[in-house]
């Protein structure tokens, strides 16, 4: 297993049966819906050191929109056939797949359009608030993880550790035992990443949106529904981020873009690709790595280029 660089968690509709996975080479880990299938790639240390890039897309959130999803979908699609044409590394969609989690057919109509990606083209999931919760317990994270098999992933690729956890585990009033088994294992695959060229998190909740001292921010009176990750869990996290050298946190949620920085991890929320809210558009986020840089950009869905500019 040393010899395995990038584990690879790749999920696709399940259109016919598993052997669909089968007859591509996979290896059937669960069944529960979709295909979750996992596949080992050995080590290419030449392809290490050529730049590549990744697309981050957040809040597809079908069914936002209560008469229709025709507007969601549409823009999903977009985004899938912008991928497709791309061709990027990997893609993350940092949460909120759904606007209510109980709904099937919300469910039904994101997986349709996420087995439109490219199937050489591996797609990871973290999950949102609209997926889980504002405050998930056992049982939505259990629900959760039978219908897409996991809330968290971590792998290298290239010479760089990427992470994706469930910030709305990072909340005081979740389980316990669920909140600080996530926090152990993120300290563990952090401290496991001392070889790594980079160190790329990916979340739902922005830790914070402009500034790491800002107060716990709400959508409403009530303060159901952090818009930020609440000071004492901030607090923590942020301290890890900062020891172990993370170099950006990616999420979503705002349905816009914003920006800031802590002790030089920085922390980048990406406007939804489903429907956006204030003065951004709705679109998707390119990644450029090249050696040890990163660059990002955050495209309009109208203005993506035929061809993604590896040099910086």
């Amino acid at each position: 297993m040393n010899q395995l660089i990038f584990v690879e968690i790749n999920i696709r509709y399940q259109i016919l049966n598993n052997m669909i996975c089968k007859s591509l080479g996979y290896k059937i880990l669960a069944f529960v819906g979709l295909c979750i299938c996992i596949k080992s790639i050995h080590a290419q240390t030449p392809s290490e050191n050529k730049p590549f890039f990744i697309v981050q897309l957040s809040d597809p959130q079908i069914g936002f929109f209560k008469d229709s999803t025709t507007v969601e979908i549409a823009r999903y699609k977009k985004a899938v056939s912008i991928i497709n044409r791309t061709h990027p590394d990997f893609v993350v969609i940092t949460g909120d797949l759904v606007n209510n989690a109980g709904s099937k057919d919300q469910l039904e109509q994101f997986r349709r359009v996420t087995a439109m990606i490219d199937p050489n083209i591996p797609v990871f999931l973290t999950p949102g608030n609209h997926d889980v919760g504002n405050t998930p317990d056992e049982k939505s994270i259990e629900y959760y993880k039978s219908l897409f098999g996991y809330d968290r992933f971590s792998f290298m690729h290239k010479g760089i550790r990427f992470i994706g956890f469930n910030t709305s585990l990072a909340n005081q009033k979740a389980p316990g035992d669920l909140r600080e088994g996530q926090y152990t294992w993120l300290l563990s695959e952090l401290k496991r990443s001392k070889e790594a060229r980079q160190i790329i998190v990916f979340g739902h909740i922005p830790l914070f949106l402009d500034s790491a001292s800002e107060p716990d921010l709400y959508y409403d009176k009530a303060k159901t529904e952090l818009k930020n990750m609440e000071t004492p869990e901030r607090e923590k996290y942020l301290k890890l981020f900062a020891k172990y050298h993370v170099n950006a946190v990616f999420t979503g949620h705002m349905h816009q873009n914003e920006h800031g920085q802590y002790e030089g991890v920085k922390m980048i929320t990406t406007s939804a690709v489903g429907e956006a809210l204030g003065q951004d558009p709705t679109g998707l986020r390119i990644i450029v790595f090249d050696k040890n840089k990163m660059t990002q950009h955050f495209y309009n869905l109208k203005d993506v280029p035929d061809h993604i500019n590896l040099q910086q």
